[in-house]
C-alpha cells in the first residue's frame, strides 16, 4: 500500500520543523510527503528545506512553492501533486505521534472498500496538556463506523484534518477543498464524503492539535464553508434531507 502525507505551509516557521520531524519519527514512515509553501513570506521556506534534507531514506520528499492561494488550494494542489493509495494530510502547526501511518495502514488494510479513514486526535492546550477530543464511538473501535455522520455529529474528536486519510479514488470523486473559504474548508470536504462514502475509524489517538497555533481565532468572523455550501447552494439544499447532516448544522 502507497501511502503519502500532504503539509499546506503559510508562515508557520515555528512549527513546520516540528511537524516534519514527527513524520520522520514514525514507525511505518509514508512513501511521500509533499509541502506546499503557499506563499510564505516568513522563513517557512527555509525551515522546511533544511529539515527535508534530513529526511530518512525511503520517503520521496518535494517542496512545492506557489503564489498565496488559501489552504483548501495548497492542500488541492499537494493531493494531486502524487499518485498514492492512500492521502494522509497533516497541519504545518500540528504532529503525528510516532504510529500514526501504521495505525492508518491497518485500519484500511482491515477495512479494504472505504473512502475515509481517522484516527481519534487530541488537543494540546496551551498550557500544554494533553486533551483527547469527545467522540461517540465505543473505547477501543476499530473498523467500519454504520453512520459515521451521526458518529461525527456526536463527537468532533473522530475527525481532524490531522489525522484523516483519503483514499485516492474517493479523493477524486470529491472535488477536493473548496478553493477560496477561509473558516471550515475541512469540515465541508468531511462532510461530503461522509455523505457519500464508507467511513472506518480506529479509536487510538494518533495526532496532536496544537491549539496554541490555531488560526480559527483569526478566521472567526468568517462563514464557514459547511453552512455556505449545504444552505447557501443548489446541490447543498439537497443533501439537507438526510436528519443526520441537519443535526449536525444544527448544533454547530
Amino acid at each position: 500500500m502507497i501511502i503519502s502525507a500532504v503539509i499546506p505551509l503559510h508562515n508557520k516557521s515555528a512549527t513546520i520543523a516540528r511537524a516534519l520531524q514527527s513524520i520522520f519519527a514514525q514507525t511505518r514512515i509514508p512513501d511521500a510527503l509533499i509541502v506546499v509553501d503557499d506563499g510564505s513570506t516568513d522563513s517557512s521556506g527555509a525551515e522546511c528545506r533544511a529539515v527535508l534534507a534530513t529526511a530518512p531514506h525511503g520517503i520521496a520528499c518535494q517542496l512545492i512553492s506557489q503564489y498565496n492561494a488559501g489552504v483548501s488550494v495548497a492542500r488541492n494542489v499537494g493531493a494531486e501533486a502524487i499518485q498514492s493509495d492512500l492521502i494522509a494530510f497533516l497541519d504545518a502547526d500540528d504532529e503525528w505521534l510516532p504510529g500514526h501511518v501504521a495505525e492508518l495502514e491497518r485500519l484500511a488494510t482491515k477495512v479494504p472498500n472505504v473512502g475515509i479513514l481517522s484516527t481519534r486526535h487530541a488537543r494540546l492546550t496551551p498550557q500544554g496538556q494533553v486533551a483527547p477530543e469527545p467522540s461517540a464511538l465505543p473505547a477501543g473501535f476499530f473498523g467500519l463506523v454504520e453512520n459515521g455522520l451521526a458518529a461525527y455529529s456526536q463527537g468532533y474528536g473522530i475527525l481532524h484534518t490531522s489525522s484523516i486519510a483519503v483514499r485516492r479514488q474517493a479523493w477524486q470523486r470529491s472535488g477536493g477543498f473548496p478553493p477560496g473559504a477561509r473558516k471550515s474548508q475541512d469540515i465541508h470536504l468531511w462532510l461530503r464524503l461522509l455523505l457519500t462514502e464508507p467511513f472506518a475509524h480506529s479509536d487510538i489517538c494518533t495526532a496532536i492539535w496544537h491549539e496554541e497555533a490555531t488560526g480559527v481565532v483569526r478566521r472567526s468572523g468568517a462563514m464557514p464553508a459547511h453552512f455556505s455550501y449545504f444552505l447557501g447552494t443548489p446541490e447543498g439544499r439537497a443533501h439537507l434531507k438526510n436528519p443526520d447532516l441537519v443535526t449536525f448544522l444544527a448544533t454547530n
